[in-house]
């Protein structure tokens, strides 16, 4: 499955939101304005396959200087500053090694590719089959299969001759593979930059070698129109990290778009026009053999001629995209290998998820917004320069409880304040699922100042609303520090990922922060000043829930890539029902999973059920998420809709364990130990539903039963008392009509019941 980009789209908030005072900060609401009105390109940009975004660092610092105009963020990571990386001597074989690698399976997946090819066009030794009408038609389609067999066999003759002489780069090279650009950043402390003109094409912004083999002299002949026009020199102040996501990106793209550069359809050279029959001898016996293409020495010269312009185009477009980031300027890129987490156990066994942008979020951090401290209902009368004081002085816990922050939904990133020096505070955002990624941004407050009894219902009330949206996570088997590599699947990263930022950017909007501020009035004038946490919880609770509910209700208006913003869930999990079903369906799969399940001395049995149950409870939940609109009490409902996603998702995590087709090693193995924990619980989870089942059948079945006895019973009395001795055909009609469906009525009854004897 391709890389999907994150489209977020809120296209409504309920129309209950309305507006007086905004309690939200201004760096929350100028960062929130700015992204409203760029609509999705920030999120896009960040997201980016290519690396515009993120991994070049070249987009603006959105998320402290779009927030807070005068603040200032930095990533805090270790790594080293401006200057050549320490690691810069490792670049080389790490470079190396990799390319050798990814050219060598290039070259495999060519030949495989070509031999499939050749294996669809058929024998064309036998005659053809052809249809009445058709016989131009058929005799176009068996020259067509001719051409494309003679272009194919040449394709992998060539690299199947060559393969085991594929010894250095340079032969690669002569395949029209001149791998150029990583070795540039590898061997380079030092390198020229410019603009290269290539085959009608300009590519700025290149990183030139300092030897023959890495400036591209070699590849591009300088003409009339290809050139190399250097402009400059940089130094190479690439990180350990920045370097490995730039080999890791190369090669898997190169992996992604070979045989695009290979074999292309359009290339196939045709008879009569390209290529010829040429008589030939073999054994003393007269042939004939089909010539080279015209304009070419031999048909390998005129394949290389047709891969290197591709190759070359790939190459400086890698080099174009790669942007250096100086780490000891402030940024809010970060660049990490474009790799799946592989020590994450997929969702779906075979199919490792590939987002990078949900596993790494801090470092797509337009989606992240420099919050506004407030001051805790304890200190919120105190100055600037006591609340400084009480930072020095307190540490731990004792100093985050100083401060408190608006942000109940993306509970992965912490907010802290680490200093106040004058109207600036120092804030932290630490990414708990990854502990060593943080930054800091500058925040201007003039003054923390705030009514006590305001600031402590605004506290507990985004605490409880935190407290809820969690219920969301714990249902994804998360907690809350939301690790989207958990997830180990792509639709289920990208969807939760989407669900989080667009409850942000409502929490976040001037006419919810305004409403919440109405709330905040409201029951504030209730209370007196708090003097514990404890205090006034009738209050809290009220309020609490009133948020809560605004919540829920604006998002049930929103919208998520097209679809209601809660049934965007139910589709990603449908979604990895059906590539369960896809592994399950899988012939060799299955086979393995069946020898599994028989030396495990386990009921293949409870696989298919459990698939079972996993439709029928992705079915309650899709019903769940459409019924919002017919309850008035949302947080009931929310609590309804987190429980059902939390039983699909323990269905899937059954099958998850059931269809590794590895079995086990060993009964005290953890692998051993949770499948059998999967198999028992899914065997009760079974049973339940069973007996549920059972228990419908008895209740409709009895309920039939006794309404047709009833009805059957009362027909024979009024039959026999009252028209025992008439004999009125029609009267007799009537009753043998009503005494059948009667007795029908309770035939059906009977049959349930019995049904829900045998389960």
């Amino acid at each position: 499955m391709k890389s999907k980009k994150m489209l977020l789209i809120l296209k409504a908030v309920s129309p209950a939101i309305s507006a007086p005072v905004a309690l939200v900060s201004v760096s929350g609401k100028e960062n929130l304005n700015k992204r409203f009105e760029e609509g999705t390109n920030s999120t896009s940009g960040a997201n980016d396959k290519n690396g515009k975004g993120a991994n070049n660092g070249t987009g603006s610092n959105s998320n402290g200087g779009n927030a807070n105009r005068s603040s200032e963020s930095s990533y805090t990571s270790g790594k080293p500053g401006k200057g050549v990386s320490p690691q810069f001597s490792s670049f080389k074989d790490k470079a190396d090694e990799a390319i050798k690698q990814a050219l060598n399976d290039a070259v495999d997946k060519i030949i495989k590719y070509t031999e499939s090819e050749l294996s669809k066009i058929g024998d064309l030794t036998k005659p053809q089959e052809q249809k009445e009408g058709d016989k131009d038609k058929d005799k176009d389609s068996y020259l067509d299969k001719l051409e494309k067999k003679v272009y194919l066999k040449e394709l992998n003759k060539l690299f199947k001759d060559k393969k085991n002489n594929l010894k250095e780069f340079k032969d690669y090279a002569e395949l029209g593979l001149p791998v150029t650009f990583p070795f540039v950043i590898a061997n380079d402390k030092e390198y020229d930059t410019g603009t290269i003109n290539f085959n009608g094409k300009e590519y700025k912004d290149i990183k030139i070698g300092k030897n023959e083999n890495r400036d591209y002299s070699k590849v591009i002949e300088s003409n009339g129109k290809d050139r190399i026009n250097k402009s400059g020199k940089e130094e190479n102040i690439a990180s350990g990290p920045q370097f490995e996501s730039a080999l890791n990106k190369y090669t898997q793209e190169l992996n992604k778009s070979i045989l695009d550069m290979v074999y292309n359809p359009k290339e196939i050279p045709k008879f009569g026009k390209d290529i010829f029959l040429e008589e030939a001898k073999f054994d003393q016996k007269e042939g004939f053999t089909v010539k080279h293409p015209q304009n070419s020495n031999s048909w390998s010269d005129y394949i290389v001629k047709k891969i290197k312009p591709k190759f070359v185009d790939f190459d400086l477009k890698q080099n174009q995209e790669f942007k250096v980031i100086d780490e000891t300027q402030p940024s809010p890129k970060v660049n990490p290998p474009n790799l799946p987490d592989l020590t994450k156990k997929p969702l779906v066994p075979g199919k490792p998820p590939t987002n990078n942008d949900t596993v790494n979020p801090l470092e797509q951090s337009e989606t992240l917004l420099s919050l506004a401290p407030y001051a805790n209902y304890k200190y919120s009368q105190n100055s600037n320069d006591v609340l400084a004081n009480l930072l020095r002085n307190n540490s731990g816990e004792q100093k985050e409880k100083i401060f408190f922050f608006n942000n109940p939904i993306n509970t992965r990133f912490k907010y802290t304040v680490e200093n106040i020096n004058g109207n600036t505070a120092t804030v932290k955002i630490t990414d708990t699922a990854k502990q060593n990624v943080s930054r800091t941004y500058n925040c201007n407050k003039n003054s923390y100042i705030s009514d006590p009894r305001h600031m402590f219902l605004f506290q507990k009330q985004s605490e409880a609303l935190s407290a809820k949206f969690t219920q969301l996570y714990k249902a994804l088997m998360l907690d809350e520090k939301i690790d989207y590599s958990n997830l180990a699947h792509n639709e289920l990263q990208l969807s939760l990922y989407g669900m989080v930022n667009t409850a942000t950017k409502i929490i976040t909007d001037k006419k919810f922060t305004d409403l919440w501020n109405s709330i905040i009035i409201k029951y504030a004038n209730k209370i007196s000043a708090p003097k514990s946490d404890d205090d006034f919880k009738s209050a809290v609770k009220s309020s609490s829930q009133v948020v809560i509910d605004k919540l829920i209700q604006a998002l049930s208006a929103s919208e998520l890539n097209n679809q209601p913003f809660w049934s965007s869930l139910v589709n990603a999990l449908t979604v990895v029902e059906s590539d369960l079903k896809e592994i399950a369906n899988h012939k060799e799969t299955r086979e393995k999973i069946i020898n599994k399940f028989k030396t495990l001395k386990l009921d293949f049995k409870v696989l298919d059920n459990t698939f079972t149950l996993l439709n029928k409870s992705l079915l309650k939940l899709r019903a769940s998420a459409n019924n919002w609109a017919k309850s008035f009490q949302y947080s009931k409902w929310f609590d309804e809709y987190t429980a059902n996603v939390a039983d699909v998702r323990e269905n899937i995590e059954f099958l998850r364990d059931f269809l590794d087709p590895v079995a086990p090693n060993g009964a005290e193995s953890k692998e051993f130990k949770k499948l059998d924990d999967s198999y028992q619980k899914a065997i009760n989870k079974i049973k339940n539903s069973n007996r549920s089942i059972k228990k419908t059948y008895y209740a409709i079945g009895g309920t039939l039963a006794a309404i047709g006895l009833i009805l059957l019973l009362t027909n024979v009395l009024i039959f026999t008392i009252k028209y025992k001795n008439k004999l009125n055909k029609a009267i007799k009609s009537a009753f043998g009509i009503s005494i059948s469906v009667s007795a029908i009525v309770a035939l059906v009854g009977i049959i349930l019941i019995l049904l829900g004897l045998k389960g």
